[in-house]
């Protein structure tokens, strides 16, 4: 599906990612979906694209807001893979911890960009952190 009207700088449309799908699948995100990269992304913007920056705009606090949001379409999607592959619903819980914890190792790790994140901004990403700070406000 093409984002309606978005170009790069060389006219060519332009295909938002599709983050529901793991790393590396065709229309899904390139280099995953860890918590670093995403928010380095967000507040740095991709060039030649409509993709600004927005490091004038958002607190950072307001980026890890939108970085939890985003790792949480993958979470979901990947526990509903699971679950078609026979997951049963008792372990559904256990395997969203998992997946969550597999993503955010780099931020346990503490392997964030420290200029990146003014003000000690950085958060734990958790599954209780995200589901109540984001995915639990609809957004």
């Amino acid at each position: 599906m093409l984002a309606a009207g978005l170009q790069d700088v060389w006219g060519h449309p332009v295909r938002p990612a599709n983050f529901t799908l793991p790393a590396g699948a065709h229309g899904g995100v390139k280099l995953g979906h860890d918590g670093e990269h995403i928010f380095k992304t967000i507040m740095t913007g991709v060039g030649g694209t409509p993709m600004p920056p927005f490091q004038t705009q958002l607190k950072p606090e307001e980026v890890w807001d939108v970085v939890h949001y985003v790792q949480s379409l993958r979470v979901e999607a990947h526990v509903a893979e699971l679950t078609a592959a026979g997951l049963r619903q008792q372990d559904q819980q256990s395997a969203r911890s998992s997946i969550w914890a597999s993503i955010s190792t780099a931020a346990r790790e503490g392997k964030i960009d420290k200029a990146l994140v003014q003000g000690g901004a950085q958060r734990e990403l958790t599954a209780s952190n995200i589901m109540s700070q984001g995915h639990a406000r609809g957004r």
